[in-house]
């Protein structure tokens, strides 16, 4: 194992990037391989902790409407990610796996949906999608507090190279994936 995945606190890795991009290909006598910066991801199968220090939103505010509790968010809502589900992150590694395209290969790319949505939007994706199950969530509001220190305030991907060498597509805009994920969610948080 190289020092990368040995190193928990690595700021590449917490920004999906894998270990294998930091080193030469050769030296790991694997065939050239893509890096990928996947951002803000959306998937049950991470096993996201709600109650982490670094905590995904999708999971800390699903299990905070379930169980009535408040819902925080940093700011007036409207700052903005582009949230991407786990099923464009796969296709987007399958199609580099199978890439034949010089060009596509020892690439970075972006990994992500190409659309921004505002907390305030992904707020009310995420209690929509639980309302039929949780009558409380009726009239749910969210709670507002000052912005975090050093927050961007908006941030988009540009998936252009990803769509142009490897022919990525996003099949899961952020409320698709909420619907498909939130079975999982409420299995899990509730």
């Amino acid at each position: 194992m190289d020092n990368w995945s040995k190193n928990q606190s690595n700021p590449w890795e917490k920004r999906g990037l894998t270990p294998f991009s930091q080193s030469s290909a050769s030296d790991r006598g694997h065939s050239p391989h893509p890096c990928f910066l996947e951002l803000n991801k959306l998937s049950p199968e991470l096993h996201q902790n709600p109650n982490g220090a670094d905590a995904a939103v999708v999971p800390k505010w699903t299990a905070a409407m379930i169980q009535n509790e408040p819902v925080w968010i940093n700011g007036d809502g409207e700052t903005s990610r582009d949230f991407c589900y786990i099923a464009n992150a796969v296709q987007a590694n399958l199609l580099a796996a199978t890439v034949e395209h010089p060009e596509a290969v020892n690439q970075v790319y972006n990994v992500a949906v190409g659309e921004r949505t505002s907390l305030n939007e992904l707020f009310e994706a995420i209690r929509a999608a639980l309302v039929s199950r949780f009558a409380h969530l009726e009239g749910f509001k969210p709670s507002y507090r000052d912005f975090r220190v050093g927050d961007v305030r908006h941030s988009l991907a540009d998936i252009g190279k990803a769509r142009r060498l490897l022919g990525y597509a996003p099949s899961h805009r952020v409320q698709d994936g909420l619907v498909e994920a939130m079975d999982w969610y409420v299995e899990d948080l509730a």
